[in-house]
């Protein structure tokens, strides 16, 4: 598996919504506990996401959870700089930033 960053965003409600800015195209995982944990297990996982192109990248939370954000470049070759905020309410409550290594 390629190298990956993710960030713990701890437990949010239905509803918040996450913005991912990222200064090269790379796969966006927005998951929780049980998937993250397959995840770095290379089993079989639930996400919400994709690879993307184009940011900022915003993704509202289906239900209640404790939540992940993974970002990686899938071998693809460069450098992401990634940011991610939390919205509660259409309120910024939290963000990130982070450089995930080149491959």
């Amino acid at each position: 598996m390629a190298s990956y960053w993710f960030t713990d965003m701890g437990n949010l409600k239905a509803g918040n919504y996450v913005e991912i800015r990222m200064n090269l195209a790379a796969n966006v995982r927005v998951m929780n506990t049980e998937a993250f944990e397959n995840y770095k297990k290379k089993t079989p996982h639930d996400f919400i996401g994709g690879y993307v192109r184009f940011t900022p990248y915003a993704i509202t939370l289906p239900a209640n959870d404790h939540w992940f954000v993974v970002v990686d470049r899938g071998g693809r070759p460069g450098t992401v700089t990634a940011s991610v905020s939390i919205y509660q309410n259409a309120k910024k409550v939290k963000d990130k930033q982070v450089i995930l290594p080149e491959e």
